[in-house]
Parts: C-alpha cells; sequence; structure tokens
C-alpha cells in the first residue's frame, strides 16, 4: 500500500480527504521500465472491487479517482494542471503510475492511495504538525485496506481470489479441491491419462520453429507429467520450469530428474500463481480448455502477458472444436483455431496453426488445436 501527498486538481470532496487511485496518467520514465508505452494504467479490478465498502466509517473520507503521475514538480505548469483538469483528472503526485506498471509487469498487489490536503501538510515554515499533519488518518486507511485485503487467520480464503470465485461460478477453477482431484488422478492412473504422450513431438518443433534458445527462461503450465522438460533438458537447456496445480505430477519430475537437470517446481493454480520472473517460453498442453469461464480466460490470458518477456513466444494446445466435451470428468472449453488466434488477441503473432489427432493410451482419439505464436 503506497500513500502519497497530492495536489488537487478536480475536486471530489472538501480537503483535507484521500483519493484511492484507479488509473494513472504514465507523465513519468520509471512506468515504462516496466510496461510497454500507454498513457493509463490501472489499479488491478479484482483488487477494486475487494475495497468496496472498505473505508465505510472512517473520519476522512475515501473517493475513487484518476491521478496524473509526473516525475518532477516543474511539469506541473498552468497549462499543464489545465488540461488535466479538462480530463477530469483529480490528483497530481509522483508515484501511482509507477507502482501500477511495477504491479502489473510482475503480478504484485498494490494499491496506491493519494492524499489532498489544500496546503500539502504544510504549513508555512513549519513541517512539524503533529497529528495535524494526517499521519494517523493515513494510518487508519492503510489498516482499512490491510483489514480487506489480508485473511486474520490462516485458514481463511484469500478476498481477492474470493471476488474471483464469485465471477466464476461453477467453474472447474472455483471448485474446491481443484489439487486433491488432479492428485487423485495421477495417483491412481500414473502416466496411464488420456493425453499422455511418450515423447512430445509437436511442441518440441514448434519450440525448435520459434527459435527458443538453449539459455532462453521456459515455463510448463500443467506439465508435471510431461516429458517436455526431460526433452529440453537433453537437448541442452538451462532454464526451465514447471508449474502445476499437482503436487503427485511435480512428484514424479523430481523422481525423473534426480541429481541431474536444475529444473524449477511451482506447485499452484495458475490462475492464483503470481510469478516472480518472466518467461521467453510459455508452454501449455491441455491447461487451457479446463478454464471455461469468460472471466478466468481473461485472468489467464492477463498472466500469460504479464509473465511472457517482450520478445516472448508461446505454445498452446487445447481440444478443438470437434474435441472431447470433457476430460477427467470435469467440462473443457474447446477451440477453433481461429478462436484460439482471436483468444490471444492483436498483441501476438501466430507463426504455426495446426489440428491433431492425439491418440491415448487406450486407442482412442482426441482432436486437438495448436498455436505457436509471438509478441508482436
Amino acid at each position: 500500500v503506497s500513500v502519497t501527498s497530492a495536489g488537487r486538481i478536480v475536486p471530489l470532496d472538501s480537503p483535507p480527504y484521500f483519493v484511492l487511485i484507479t488509473e494513472a496518467l504514465r507523465d513519468e520514465g520509471t512506468s515504462h521500465h516496466y510496461l510497454p508505452p500507454t498513457e493509463w494504467v490501472s489499479l488491478d479490478p479484482l483488487l477494486a472491487e475487494a475495497l468496496d465498502g472498505a473505508f465505510d466509517g472512517l473520519t476522512e473520507p475515501v473517493r475513487r479517482g484518476r491521478s496524473w503521475t509526473t516525475d518532477a514538480p516543474y511539469r506541473e505548469t498552468e497549462t499543464a494542471i489545465e488540461a488535466a483538469r479538462r480530463r477530469g483528472i483529480h490528483a497530481v503526485e509522483m508515484e501511482a503510475a509507477a507502482l501500477y506498471a511495477y504491479a502489473e509487469a510482475c503480478s504484485r498487489d498494490v494499491v496506491c492511495i493519494a492524499h489532498v490536503t489544500n496546503d500539502m501538510a504544510v504549513d508555512g515554515d513549519d513541517f512539524e504538525k503533529g497529528i495535524d499533519a494526517g499521519t494517523h488518518r493515513i494510518l487508519a486507511v492503510v489498516t482499512a485496506i490491510a483489514d480487506r485485503l489480508r485473511p486474520v487467520a490462516d485458514d481463511e480464503s484469500d478476498p481477492i481470489a474470493e471476488h474471483g470465485a464469485a465471477e466464476r461460478g461453477a467453474d472447474n477453477h472455483a471448485v474446491g479441491g481443484l489439487a486433491e482431484h488432479w492428485d487423485r488422478a495421477y495417483s491412481e492412473h500414473g502416466d496411464d491419462v488420456s493425453w499422455y504422450q511418450d515423447v512430445p513431438t509437436i511442441s518440441l518443433g514448434l519450440i525448435e520453429g520459434l527459435g527458443v534458445a538453449a539459455g532462453d527462461p521456459v515455463i510448463d503450465v500443467g506439465g508435471g507429467r510431461s516429458h517436455l522438460v526431460d526433452e529440453l533438458a537433453a537437448r541442452g537447456h538451462t532454464d526451465l520450469t514447471v508449474l502445476d496445480v499437482s503436487e503427485a505430477a511435480l512428484e514424479s519430475v523430481r523422481k525423473r530428474s534426480g541429481d541431474g537437470a536444475d529444473i524449477q517446481l511451482i506447485n499452484a493454480d495458475v490462475l492464483t500463481w503470481k510469478p516472480r520472473r518472466r518467461y521467453r517460453l510459455w508452454h501449455d498442453r491441455a491447461v487451457l480448455h479446463f478454464i471455461t469461464n469468460d472471466a478466468d480466460r481473461e485472468r489467464y490470458r492477463k498472466l500469460l502477458d504479464n509473465a511472457l518477456t517482450s520478445d516472448g513466444v508461446v505454445v498452446i494446445a487445447v481440444f478443438d472444436s470437434d474435441g472431447p466435451e470433457q476430460c477427467s470428468g470435469l467440462p473443457v472449453r474447446r477451440y477453433s483455431p481461429r478462436e484460439l488466434v482471436d483468444f490471444l488477441g492483436p498483441d501476438f503473432e501466430p507463426v504455426v496453426q495446426k489440428r491433431d489427432v492425439h491418440v491415448t493410451p487406450w486407442d482412442t482419439e482426441q482432436s486437438f488445436t495448436w498455436i505457436a505464436a509471438r509478441r508482436r
């Protein structure tokens, strides 16, 4: 939580008051080290929703509004201030755009608050104003945010995730025991699951075609029982990560790799995972099609975008439009090649699109849609 003093542009209340910054104008430099150039950067919508009503009862009002982030006071000319006023900007400060860009790029939870006062908490030459400086009221706002967003006991659920779950309803990722479901599937069936491959031939070919170098960071999403990282390690790749919601699946990677390849293992649901770094390649064979709700699909898409380097590439495979309607007892969302391109959106350039018929260990057929794409 960041709280900064701010100048008033378009009034939201009688000073002093706080502004929960929902959008920040990127009129500074630091945010551009984290994200490609855009005019605005925003508070995460799930955080914004989770904070509804959090400030009720505080002695100093907290309003929602837009801020102009600039990196030097000399930019705050009369002309610039008037231009900001015409755009409906409520406050000017020096931090929010950079912090929200950092949050989006690194998948962190950041909330920015602007404290708007008539005199910026300074009265003439007196900088030591005690309680009148607003510090106690600032702490009250920070406490309200912490109380709303931080579970108060280890066994309580994440309030941010709850807001997402409320939107998802009966989606696969809203059902309790997702990890247990897949742990049971892998423990009971081992490699005898419908999507198993001895050698991931198509994936390896697409990865080679995309020009992924041996030292490039690679993540295989849902790849716990896949042999993709084994094959890549054998080909000299040195920066490999596997993410899977099933600890049982990841345990098989540990046993196979032993003291050999240095493979990073992450036990997490992709929809709640917060990446700590960026990857050159995002590989997903048969995870995306389990994400059936539009809100979760958008969350996945944003996570993919945030987790990739600026020259990142993706390889994704899902059930084709004539593929199975469910898998392992869960419903799926099927995609045609065109629908998969549309899902990735205009920021990605398709390199290869193809259909493939996968033969399961018990000789049934499953139709898959594949895409290999790179950032534009």
